[in-house]
This record gives structure tokens, sequence and C-alpha cells, in this order.
């Protein structure tokens, strides 16, 4: 089903519907578009994948391809992003991953426990944040950031002093 757009009015109707009205429903809905001969009335007609804007001139149609902007970033893509910081913060003390750093939380030598319950400390800090702002956007007190956005907006760790074994 294809689209035209007059003025914010919208009738659906196919193009083939549009060219075969007769020309006095033409007339009425050139009217609502701008109602004299000079007005520029943009159509927008969606078909099978592809958006074109078409501006009718009193002399031209003048054609443009519609590129929509893209699609906000899914809840997928923001928890790949946070992972993957928090892998990034692991792997600036030598850790393989975030998992491998929380996994020393247990040592018996103190600085890598103290390593890992700092950085589990701080993960579990970064994930409340994330759901607190999943829930403002859904709520619809924030706007939805990009996954750049957000990953700036996460916590800082604070590493424990000088924890060499």
């Amino acid at each position: 089903m294809d689209y035209a757009t007059f003025d914010n009015n919208v009738w659906k109707h196919t193009r083939k519907d549009y060219e075969s009205l007769p020309a006095a429903k033409k007339q009425m809905l050139d009217e609502k578009a701008g109602g004299n001969s000079l007005a520029r009335r943009p159509i927008v007609y969606v078909g099978e994948g592809t958006k074109w804007t078409e501006t009718v001139e009193p002399t031209r149609v003048l054609r443009e391809r519609f590129t929509p902007p893209p699609p906000p970033p899914t809840e997928v893509k923001y928890a790949s992003a946070v992972q993957a910081h928090i892998d990034a913060t692991a792997a600036t003390k030598g850790y393989g991953d975030g998992y491998a750093a929380a996994s020393y939380s247990s040592s018996t030598i103190p600085g890598w426990a103290a390593e890992a319950d700092a950085f589990i400390a701080w993960r579990d800090s970064v994930w409340v944040y994330v759901f607190a702002q999943l829930s403002e956007v859904q709520a619809q007190k924030r706007s939805q950031p990009t996954v750049s956005e957000l990953v700036a907006e996460l916590p800082s760790i604070i590493w424990p002093q000088d924890n060499k074994p």
C-alpha cells in the first residue's frame, strides 16, 4: 500500500488508484495540499522496501530516493556494548575478560581478591545503571541514548591501590 501525504493528512491508496481518480477528486486532494498553483506539494510513496519523496510543482515532478534514519539500537546491541566495556575494563588490569576478573574473588592472594571484589562491585553498579536507564526510556522520562552515549555515561571503576602479590 502506498501513501500520499498532504499537509499532515494521510490518504491511503496505491499510485494506480491515485492516477485513476477523477479530475475533481484529484483537484480536491490538490487543494488540501496547498490550494494554489505555485504550491509545492510533497508526496511520500512507500513501496515494497523503497521510499520515494515526490515534490509536485506546476511544471514538473521531482523525485528523490528517501533513506529513512536507521532504527534505534536494540537491547541486544546495548547489552553487547556494555559487556564489551566491562571486558575492556578488566583487560586494563591484565584479565582476559570480566568473567576472569570476577573469578579471582576467592583468590588466596589478597591483592587479586581485592581487585576482583572491586571489579564485581563496579560491574554490578554498571548493570544497575543500565537497567535504570532502560526503565527511564521505557517510561519516556528520557530520550533513548545512542550506544556510545550510554557507554560514556557508565560509572568508572575505582581499583584498589597497588595490589601486587
